[in-house]
This record gives C-alpha cells, structure tokens and sequence, in this order.
C-alpha cells in the first residue's frame, strides 16, 4: 500500500471488551488490554498499484432457525471471506450450520457446504496458533480462552507458596474450566495467579474462507460479471455474528 496516494492515512482501533466478556470478576482485569501497532515498510520497492482491504459487510445477531441472507459486494476482486462468530458454549459450526454463497440467484454457486467442512478446511491450511494467556482463576472457574476450535491449554501456577494442583475439567468453545487443589487434596477457593499456553484454532470464533490460491491473484473470485451476490447462512442459534471481506483496491 502507498500511503502516499492519500492526504491524510489514518489508523482507527475501536475497543469492546464487553462484547466479549466484560471487566469484572469473571472477565478481563481493568486497563489490561494493550495494543502495539507495528509498519512493515519496504524502501526503494516497486510502486504499487492496488492493495487489499478488509471491510465488514453486514453486523447482525442471527435468529435460533432458518436463513439469513447477506447482501454481498460486486465492485473489487475477492480474496478472502471471513465470518466471526465468538460466543461461549457455541463452536462457529453449531452456530452456523451451512453456508452458501450464490451468484445472480444461483446462475453461479462457488460453494454451498457445511461450516464444519470449511472449518476442517481452514484449519489445514492455516493451521493452529499458539499464544501465552495469564489468568487470575480459583477452583471451579470458568475462563475465556481465545480458541474456539480444539483448544489446548497447559496451565501453571505462577504463586510458589502453596503451590496447587491443577486439573483441566474442560476446555472447547471459547472457554476452560480449572480445578485447582492444595497438597492435601483440599479445593483452593481463593484466586491465583496462573499462566498458560494455549493452542488451537479458530480464533475468537472466527472462520476464513480463501477464494483460489492465497499468493495467486489470477485465482481470486472477480464479482463483476454478476449483478447480485449473497451469502445464506443456515442459523443455528441467535448469535452476534459478522461478516467480513478481504478485496483488492486500486490506488
């Protein structure tokens, strides 16, 4: 991107814990979220002519059953569809069980799957991510985790006197429960401070849906011959869920 074709380039960051999980006892620590904004730059390079933009399409919260049709752009080459569905006890999949996207009311349909086919999909050709987490949790809670797809949390505790036990009762969908135990076998009650590596996929219940080859261009999916495009959602259940498009812009 050449941030020399425009005036004024400015960079937004809009913060909503609470859509997550809000601060509190059994969410975030106050004034705990911190952002680091990092320019790749590329000296004497080859000027460019175009640059690829994420832009959210539609926001909305999905109903218990039947479909939900979303409107789609037909302006820019697509590269990439991504869909978010963060909600505990949900994986994207259940939420969301087909998806379709359709082409001048289906003359063209490049895919009408199941969630949990593209899931698997991305998750073969992203793979996982691994990400350190300290928590404050005490026996029997539960704690967001950012994996919502086969999560795996290896947790220590940090606090040396006593030292605990720990044992993992569950971790899928967004969330982990902890059962911490003194040498005696007796529960630790009071909140310790803990540390984790947690792996797994599907992060903050998000699903990506590559169009072609990722690095290939003359793969991409080009809107323009078509006069309407849509994505039809089969609901599961009445969660918050958005609708994001990467595409290529012209300078």
């Amino acid at each position: 991107m050449d941030f020399t074709k425009f005036p004024n380039p400015q960079l937004k960051i809009t913060s909503n814990l609470a859509a997550i999980t809000a601060v509190g006892t059994s969410g975030f620590v106050s004034a705990s979220l911190k952002a680091t904004v990092v320019a790749k730059v590329m000296e004497n390079a080859k000027k460019p002519t175009q640059y690829l933009m994420a832009k959210e399409i539609d926001s909305f919260t999905m109903a218990a059953t039947g479909e939900k049709r979303v409107d789609l752009l037909t302006d820019y080459v697509y590269r990439m569809l991504m869909l978010r569905v963060s909600q505990r006890y949900s994986d994207i999949d259940l939420s969301i069980t087909d998806l379709k996207f359709t082409c001048d009311t289906d003359k063209f349909i490049p895919f009408n799957r199941k969630v949990k086919q593209l899931d698997t999909e991305a998750f073969a050709l992203f793979g996982a991510s691994r990400l350190k987490h300290d928590i404050l949790a005490s026996y029997n809670d539960e704690v967001e985790i950012l994996h919502h797809k086969e999560p795996d949390c290896r947790v220590w505790d940090e606090q040396t006197v006593p030292a605990g036990y720990i044992a993992i009762a569950y971790q899928w969908s967004g969330r982990l429960k902890i059962r911490i135990f003194a040498h005696d076998g007796t529960s630790i009650t009071t909140d310790r401070n803990l540390t984790m590596v947690e792996e797994g996929h599907s992060l903050h219940g998000t699903l990506p849906i590559p169009f072609g080859i990722m690095a290939n261009p003359a793969t991409w999916f080009d809107p323009k011959p078509y006069k309407k495009l849509e994505l039809v959602l089969t609901q599961g259940a009445a969660h918050p869920c958005q609708v994001c498009l990467e595409q290529v812009r012209p300078l």
